[in-house]
C-alpha cells in the first residue's frame, strides 16, 4: 500500500481502533483528527501522533480545546480539537487526508499542545 502523504496540522479521518467503554472520556468511533507529528515522523514512520477533533464545542475555558471551523471535511461547522487526547495510532488507520489547519488555528492547536504537554518556549530559538 502506498503512504498517505500525511503531513503536520493535516486534518486526517481516521479509523479508531481504541474501543473505549460506556461513560468513557476516550474518543469512540471513527473521528477526524489533526496530526501533530512532526513531518520528518510523518514520513518514515509506520505510526502517527494525532489529537482528535470532535464536533461537540464545549468547555472552551479548557486550554487544551481548541476551537476551528469552515473546513471542508468537517462539513464547515464548527469544531474543536482535543490536544488533551493525543494519541498515537498506526498509520494504515488513517482512511483520508481531508484537509489542513490554516496559519491561525494552527498558533492555537500549537499553543494547545504546549498547555497539554507543560512546554515552554524552547531555549534554542
Amino acid at each position: 500500500m502506498k503512504k498517505k502523504d500525511i503531513k503536520r496540522n493535516s486534518i486526517v479521518f481516521v479509523k479508531n481502533p481504541f474501543p473505549g467503554s460506556a461513560g468513557s472520556h476516550i474518543m469512540q468511533g471513527d473521528h477526524y483528527a489533526v496530526v501533530c507529528q512532526n513531518n520528518m515522523g510523518n514520513r518514515y514512520s509506520d505510526s502517527v501522533i494525532i489529537c482528535y477533533i470532535t464536533s461537540k464545542v464545549k468547555r472552551l475555558d479548557i486550554r487544551t480545546n481548541v476551537p476551528i471551523q469552515w473546513y471542508a471535511g468537517l462539513d464547515y461547522k464548527p469544531a474543536m480539537i482535543k490536544c488533551g487526547q493525543i494519541m498515537t495510532i498506526d498509520r494504515n488507520d488513517i482512511i483520508d487526508v481531508v484537509d489542513t489547519l490554516r496559519p491561525e488555528d494552527e498558533i492555537r492547536f500549537d499553543q494547545g499542545l504546549k498547555v497539554s504537554l507543560d512546554l515552554k518556549d524552547n531555549i534554542f530559538s
